[in-house]
């Protein structure tokens, strides 16, 4: 347990102090790109005043349209990492909290919620971190996992391991937790970056889906 504590930590420092460059590829296959406000109301299918968890595999829908995935924190259990980012009383860890871990837009289409995410990017390693994900909405507080694809381009070594993983991630049920704090989510790294929000992926080369 401390071994795997050592190395989130450490894959978060990485990812903070770090800058590289974003894919074109994942550019490209984003299309869920953010417009200002959300896709989906989504509050009216789930409840999002909290997160979703399975196993510590935690994401959060915020009212702007983003959402986080598989976030957490060396320091603070979920619900007092809620408050000190409601209250920006720990300013290292509210720094910290919207540079790492996967942030993104998410859609409703029926019963399925689509979400597509990714990391920002760390100077000096090889990227690999961006993702479309696809929960069924089982109830207010339950999400089953029905589907998941890269949002870079991936060579065939890679899709291998991707597709002998998928029978461990395909079903995955994440469970609602409510929570007495809940931040917004304003600082997110996406929002400074021109290729996220739809008014500039024209001008870019880049695919937009309405």
């Amino acid at each position: 347990m401390v071994s795997s504590k050592l190395v989130f930590f450490g894959m978060v420092l990485l990812i903070l102090f770090s800058c590289g460059t974003l894919p074109r590829s994942v550019k490209e296959n984003f299309t869920l790109c953010y417009d200002g406000h959300p896709r989906s109301k989504i509050d009216s299918v789930l409840n999002t005043r909290g997160y979703f968890e399975r196993d510590f595999m935690r994401m959060s829908f915020f009212e702007n349209g983003l959402v986080v995935y598989n976030f957490g924190s060396y320091e603070y259990k979920p619900d007092e990492l809620f408050r000190v980012l409601s209250d920006c009383s720990d300013i290292n860890e509210y720094k910290s909290f919207f540079v790492s871990f996967w942030w993104g837009t998410y859609s409703l289409c029926g019963d399925t919620l689509i979400l597509q995410t990714t990391v920002k990017p760390a100077s000096g390693t090889s990227f690999n971190g961006a993702w479309e994900d696809k929960f069924k909405i089982l109830d207010r507080n339950t999400l089953e996992k029905v589907a998941v694809r890269p949002l870079e381009d991936f060579d065939e070594s890679r899709m291998r391991t991707l597709n002998a993983a998928k029978s461990t991630i395909i079903g995955r049920v994440y469970k609602f937790v409510p929570t007495e704090y809940f931040p917004k989510a304003d600082s997110c790294w996406l929002l400074k970056e021109d290729w996220f929000w739809c008014k500039n992926r024209a001008k870019l080369g880049l695919k937009v889906t309405d």
